[in-house]
């Protein structure tokens, strides 16, 4: 009797335990937009050493260079807005593919108005996409490329762009849409890959980029869909 009071209590005891609950790394589903802005923000604070050459701009740049120059061998001392970019498109969390180029995709080139041909263009942005803009003259080739954040106003005449090589460094820094015939003519593209953008989308997008722009923790896992 002894002997089966000890096993039901055993039992019992079993019962009462609780349940472990063994969480995956992957925690969420997401889409391109949220990955990219996630991603672009871990980067923020990332600047040029003064003394010697940053590695991690370095890396940014061979991710850039991997059209212009398989081994680039490029210091931080090389305009890599571009570069950043490349980064944090072919690094975005959870994408699927062993092959950095097989997941959202970069265009491959440390020329920042390379991203006006890449995925689609768009009228009405939305935070996390890619804002192209020259500087010398249309035809110059030389240009600015990043992250639509979010407008400064309501008129929408300057924007907020997360992007590199601004004042040396990643940092959140604000364009106008036209700065005259000589700079500006902002452009805005994204991943034609893109799943169709919902109202809660857009939503999360707004709010998302919001709360980047006031230098909070936006960090998480997740699976892009």
């Amino acid at each position: 009797m002894k002997q089966i009071i000890e096993i039901l209590l055993k039992i019992l005891d079993a019962l009462l335990k609780p349940i472990e609950v063994v969480k995956d790394a992957v925690t969420t589903k997401t889409y391109r937009n949220k990955a990219i802005l996630i991603n672009a923000a871990k980067e923020l604070g990332v600047l040029e050493w003064g003394n010697g050459s940053n590695p991690k701009v370095e890396k940014y740049l061979d991710h850039g260079a991997r059209g212009d120059n398989k081994n680039s061998g490029l210091k931080d001392n090389t305009p890599w807005c571009a570069g950043l970019v490349a980064y944090v498109l072919e690094t975005a969390p959870g994408i699927i593919g062993t092959n950095p180029l097989e997941n959202i995709g970069s265009t491959n080139s440390l020329m920042a108005r390379s991203y006006e041909k890449w995925g689609k263009k768009v009228t009405n942005p939305l935070p996390g996409d890619i804002v192209t803009r020259y500087r010398s003259g249309i035809n110059s080739g030389f240009g600015h490329v990043g992250f639509f954040l979010g407008w400064t106003s309501p008129s929408k005449s300057s924007y907020y762009c997360l992007g590199g090589n601004q004042n040396d460094s990643v940092n959140i820094s604000t364009y106008k849409m036209n700065k005259g015939s000589n700079s500006g003519h902002s452009m805005f593209r994204r991943s034609s890959k893109h799943v169709p953008i919902t109202l809660d989308m857009e939503n999360e997008l707004w709010d998302l980029a919001n709360r980047i722009i006031n230098g909070e923790d936006v960090s998480e896992n997740a699976t892009v869909v």
